[in-house]
């Protein structure tokens, strides 16, 4: 296979093609890889965040050292310095360690901890390519010499001992730091075009570097382009979101070597919305705290995620009593039954009835037995939209504040709940999709249908029968909270600016639910939303309106709770989608501008 195929640099995308290059050409006998992207990855998104992350493990040893930004900078800067002054000389580790040892006048006993600390963490987040390891074992068995080329300042002994225990076999191990023979200046591939002539096949994910510099001493070579490295380099809001969190360690879909395509699009959106998830998590925490929150109720079944992200880290509302609570139309609108009858037919265009008041009883009962002692200010926590939840148990718990933190609420709720309830994004349906937020936040439970009493004498919740139909994939969920567990736990909370944050939120909210890709409607294909108070219509978000122009159109219809979505039922081809989704913005920006003239007319013959 030819590295350049129509004016792009080629690569291999798959291990196993590395196999099939072998037994194309019969003449090769050796296989040269480069190591980090190659073989392994560091599980950080940038290489620098490494340094971050070392600074909590070392910060007590060096009081002199502001904070971790400035650690960072002080770790890049004097590597920089000293790799620029070594040119085309490798630095090892050591030298760097030397240089901040004199600049910071460290004991050696210092320097000593803090440069172990870092290979430690080197060790701890340097990962192996499954898949990758398993073709070069195969190749190795086969007779084929392995050799492990690799540009770094890291140790040798360190490296040796890494790449021994991930192959499992003794490679031909160089390492610039050791032979002072770098790839990038090309005297590793002279020195292996020397000892191996035309017989060695390289490979690495440096263009410039393991292709361009390899074939310019004579060294057969392929560019490999591993999905992981790939997916991290094309998710640009994925990107964004995590600086803006200061999420250092890299989530990504590719956790499994092999999967269904159906199974890799629903980890691919779920690792999308985690970053969404833990960024409205750590909104209510900015809430909670600065409204001085005793109790935070988070409502199923849109915060059952939710809840698992913030179990994974309780200090994050370290002093708060946070509950995941049941709550749901059908067992929460009742307590309106006993407290404001006249409310309760509004909201349900029905009389009350002896059961409504029954069922009421038994929810003012639930809510009455979460509070404790303590219990002073109540947050609720949901999607929102209109907000009766808060109206209902805040009914039913009379003698506590109770205010609500919601994804977004109507025009109509927002003004009604005033000043008790904060909102992630503005109401925006130009941003979300109420059916597509509601089906992301990952829940599996089934909708809570009432309350009653159970076998230990209290009252809890009764579930609806088949309510398990419009549940989020079970995959999904899985990846959307081991997601958030990794998200929450690296974010740089103390630094994090709600300026810095909101705009990155908007883009990634609008990117999926006004923009989806193939994969976000592969993965929405299946799946079910929308269950009334009788569990009776559960039916597949990705469905299209009857009409070819409304789909078209990307209008809203009954049949179409993602007009957005239906797109994808005309066309499975980007190119058309994205067309279809042009046509719509241009219909709706004409809508707008007409409408904005007929109210400058209307308001100009006024005035005259």
């Amino acid at each position: 296979m030819s590295i350049f195929s129509g004016g792009r640099m080629a690569a291999f995308s798959n291990p196993a093609e590395i196999a099939k290059a072998f037994e194309k050409d019969r003449n090769l006998s050796i296989i040269s890889t480069d190591l980090f992207d190659t073989i392994v990855y560091r599980d950080v998104w940038k290489p620098e965040d490494l340094f971050r992350v070392h600074w909590s493990a070392i910060a007590d040893f060096l009081p002199q050292v502001r904070d971790w930004k400035s650690w960072v900078r002080i770790r890049k800067e004097t590597e920089h310095a000293l790799a620029k002054r070594a040119a085309p000389a490798e630095i090892e580790l050591k030298d760097v360690y030397e240089a901040i040892a004199r600049d910071l006048n460290l004991s050696s006993e210092v320097v000593a901890a803090v440069y172990d600390a870092e290979l430690e963490l080197e060790r701890k987040l340097i990962s192996p390519y499954g898949d990758v390891v398993e073709v070069l074992r195969a190749l190795h068995a086969q007779g084929v010499k392995v050799v492990v080329l690799t540009d770094t300042y890291l140790p040798p002994d360190f490296i040796r001992s890494l790449v021994d225990g991930i192959l499992g076999f003794e490679a031909d191990l160089r390492c610039s730091s050791e032979t002072g023979e770098p790839k990038r200046t090309g005297l590793a591939f002279k020195r292996l075009a020397s000892d191996f002539g035309p017989n060695v096949l390289h490979i690495g994910d440096n263009p410039e570097v393991d292709v361009r510099m390899a074939r310019r001493h004579g060294v057969k070579c392929h560019l490999v382009a591993w999905g992981r490295q790939e997916w991290i380099r094309g998710e640009v809001n994925v990107l964004s979101y995590a600086a803006a969190l200061g999420s250092v360690h890299a989530v990504t879909p590719h956790a499994e070597p092999s999967e269904k395509p159906e199974t890799f699009s629903q980890r691919e959106l779920a690792v999308r919305w985690a970053y969404v998830l833990s960024d409205f998590v750590l909104s209510v925490r900015s809430m909670a705290r600065s409204h001085d929150i005793t109790d935070v109720w988070l409502l199923s079944r849109d915060c059952e995620s939710i809840a698992e992200g913030i179990n994974s880290n309780p200090s994050l509302f370290d002093g708060l009593d946070v509950k995941y609570v049941f709550a749901s139309r059908a067992a929460t609108h009742p307590v309106m039954a006993v407290k404001n009858p006249k409310k309760f037919s509004a909201w349900r265009s029905r009389a009350v009835t002896s059961e409504d008041l029954e069922a009421g009883s038994a929810a003012i009962e639930y809510y009455q037995s979460l509070l404790t002692a303590p219990s002073r200010r109540i947050l609720l926590v949901d999607m929102g939209w209109k907000g009766r939840l808060q109206e209902a148990i805040a009914a039913a718990v009379p003698q506590h504040h109770v205010e609500g933190f919601y994804f977004s609420l109507e025009p109509d709720a927002a003004r009604s709940m005033g000043a008790s309830a904060g909102v992630f994004v503005n109401w925006d349906p130009d941003i979300f999709n109420q059916a597509v937020v509601e089906a992301l936040a990952g829940y599996r439970d089934a909708s809570c249908a009432a309350f009653e009493k159970q076998s230990n004498g209290t009252v809890g919740p009764r579930f609806l029968q088949n309510g398990g139909a419009d549940t989020s994939p079970a995959e999904y969920c899985e990846t959307l909270r081991s997601g958030m567990k990794v998200i929450l736990n690296s974010a740089d909370i103390d630094a994090l600016a709600e300026a810095s944050v909101s705009d990155v939120r908007r883009r990634m909210i609008r990117s999926i639910c006004q923009y989806p890709d193939r994969g976000s409607a592969a993965a929405f294909s299946a799946w079910d939303i929308g269950v009334q108070v009788d569990g009776s219509d559960a039916r597949p978000l990705l469905l299209s309106p009857d009409r070819l122009h409304d789909r078209l159109a990307c209008r809203p219809s009954p049949k179409a709770l993602w007009p957005r979505g239906a797109a994808w039922t005309i066309s499975q081809n980007p190119r058309i989608v994205r067309a279809i989704h042009s046509y719509a913005d241009a219909v709706t920006s004409l809508r707008r501008s007409a409408g904005r003239l007929r109210r400058q007319v209307k308001r100009t013959l006024r005035r005259t």
